[in-house]
């Protein structure tokens, strides 16, 4: 598959199908290991960027079990990669026999776009600690990734020639991440940033469920509430009722649960996912208001990830009446993890993108009189002449939109 890399393997490390562990008994187990009571340490990867402040409540939760366990996020985190290398390893030797043992791979990990600087560096921490060589660690931003894919799979569609301006907005079960791309060439694909990445932690919370009916309430709703609502064909969405499990509940008709089941109306739905379909509508607004104030004009808003293929966003970003197309490619909820192995395979194909951060150097200049004040000098004997240390040389500015 390459000259340095006979695999190239894609890991989005989320918060729906992936980063659930357990220590409850004494070693970790993982995924589907983990019983539907035992103590669960959930969506771990939220926590590796505290700029975030996430607000995921099974991420807040799981703040105690990391200090009961005398844990940090970066060691789950890691925990957790190092499970779903050794599968991937297992998967690839039950393949190709004992070849396998000798292919080298290549790991393209998945961040969002908002990510610190900081948070970028625990991931790349946590990949080491599962047994990652630094050499074959490579990281990619969740919607440049996204991005690959579905230009890759929607061809033909609205974004056919050089200089259009599209949207990735990659909403996943934790995250919702944007960012905006100028195609500088098709064939080979080459994009540049035409805006910074914005993002927000967006989830419905859930209160005072036992483990057993939680666990198994988040599983349906995950499975077939979130990805299907909206797309009833032959009615309206409101007008559909839907039974959620929940085993162990006993029977309160005041609050609509009999017979182990909830009773929620559409409307009941459309409330939970409103804060959620706000937020996306806010940060899609923003976006495209920022291409605007460049001159541009966007053609497309491409919709991927777990929520991001749902029926229900989709209509509703209709309904806003951007008057450009909303486009969902095929696989949308696996659009990152795709996407993260064309990069892996084909390389970077951002030839500009925007700085999100100052980077520079501590270094020792010489003194001016115009610009440095006379108590910072320091007379080097070695030089014979004046100098001011920690004097900041930097070399890539961030860029302020505001002055685009």
């Amino acid at each position: 598959m390459g000259k340095e890399h006979d695999v190239v393997v894609g890991i989005d490390f989320g918060t729906t199908y992936s980063g659930v562990i357990s220590y409850e008994k004494e070693i970790s187990k993982w995924g589907y290991q983990v019983g539907p009571l035992w103590e669960v340490i959930r969506g771990s990867k939220l926590l590796l960027d505290e700029s975030q402040d996430p607000e995921y409540a099974p991420s807040l939760s799981s703040k105690s079990l990391l200090i009961k366990y005398g844990k940090s996020a970066v060691h789950v985190s890691g925990e957790y990669i190092g499970h779903l290398v050794l599968h991937v390893k297992d998967t690839l030797r039950r393949r190709f026999g004992e070849v396998a043992k000798s292919m080298r791979l290549k790991f393209v990990l998945t961040v969002p776009a908002v990510w610190s600087d900081k948070a970028k560096d625990a991931t790349l921490r946590a990949a080491m600690i599962a047994g990652i060589e630094p050499q074959q660690i490579f990281l990619v931003s969740e919607p440049e990734a996204a991005a690959l894919h579905s230009l890759q799979t929607i061809q033909p569609n609205s974004i056919a020639k050089k200089n259009d301006v599209f949207v990735v907005c990659d909403a996943g079960g934790g995250t919702v991440d944007l960012i905006s791309y100028k195609v500088q060439g098709l064939d080979p694909l080459s994009l540049e940033e035409v805006t910074e990445g914005t993002g927000a932690v967006c989830l419905s919370e859930y209160q005072g469920l036992p483990a057993k009916s939680k666990e198994s309430a988040l599983s349906f709703w995950r499975d077939m509430i979130k990805p299907n609502f909206g797309e009833e064909s032959d009615c309206d969405v409101l007008d559909v009722d839907h039974y959620i499990p929940l085993p162990g509940a006993g029977d309160q008709p005041d609050k609509n649960i009999e017979g182990g089941f909830i009773h929620l109306e559409g409307e009941e739905i459309k409330e939970i996912f409103e804060p959620i379909i706000l937020k996306v509508e806010e940060l899609v607004r923003a976006q495209l208001e920022s291409i605007a104030h460049l001159g541009l004009n966007s053609k497309a808003i491409v919709l991927v990830g777990g929520f991001g293929s749902s029926g229900y966003l989709f209509k509703r970003l209709k309904d806003c009446n951007y008057s450009i197309a909303i486009l969902q490619p095929p696989n949308a909820w696996a659009a990152v993890v795709s996407g993260a192995v064309l990069h892996g395979l084909e390389g970077n194909r951002v030839e500009a993108r925007f700085s999100r951060s100052w980077y520079g150097v501590s270094s020792r200049t010489k003194f001016d009189k115009n610009h440095h004040a006379q108590r910072r000098k320091h007379w080097y004997q070695l030089e014979e002449d004046w100098f001011v240390d920690d004097h900041m040389t930097w070399y890539i500015q961030k860029v302020v939109c505001e002055d685009i």
